[in-house]
């Protein structure tokens, strides 16, 4: 169940007011002692990199199976400097990716993560990962824990040809 920008903010904003439980381990590839609890990454995919570009989009679905909410703050990846959220948004023609601080998954919910909506963003000169090859990512969740999980390296078919990472311009 993909959840609405607005949704995932009021939880958010309700969610800071919670405390969270410590996590527990996951059998997605991650670390037990770094995990947090029942959550699962489905779908995990990269489109291969451009050449002369240093960011690379990250697609999946994240499912918090737990009974506390999830609130993701960040990302990482080998070889990138840092990971952002971003929420892809349209008006008046004009198309803007803006940064999400954090996202709140409440419990027993998912966040989906697509080209042209909200997606991770590894920015900062990565290394060149070929078709068919995984990429390495860890989310990090306000409550000190995190996730790894790999994505699969592949060509788009099409998903992913449209969505340039520039600064937004108006038209004139």
């Amino acid at each position: 169940m993909k959840l609405p920008f607005w949704t995932i903010l009021m939880a958010a904003l309700t969610a800071s007011a919670m405390p969270l439980r410590p996590a527990a381990a996951h059998d997605h590839g991650a670390h037990p002692a770094s995990v947090a609890a029942p959550v699962k990454v489905r779908q995990a995919w990269s489109p291969r990199g451009v050449p002369g570009v240093d960011t690379r989009a990250v697609y999946f679905e994240l499912v918090n199976g737990g009974t506390a909410p999830l609130v993701i703050i960040g990302a990482e990846s080998p070889g990138f400097r840092r990971g952002v959220i971003h929420e892809t948004t349209t008006a008046s023609g004009l198309t803007r990716m803006t940064p999400v601080e954090q996202l709140t998954v409440p419990p027993g919910q998912s966040a989906s993560f697509r080209p042209q909506e909200l997606h991770l963003m590894l920015t900062g000169a990565g290394p060149e990962h070929q078709e068919n090859k995984t990429l390495p990512v860890r989310l990090l969740f306000a409550d000190g824990t995190s996730l790894s999980f790999e994505a699969l390296v592949h060509e788009a078919d099409g998903q992913h040809e449209n969505h340039r990472h520039r600064a937004a311009m108006p038209k004139s």
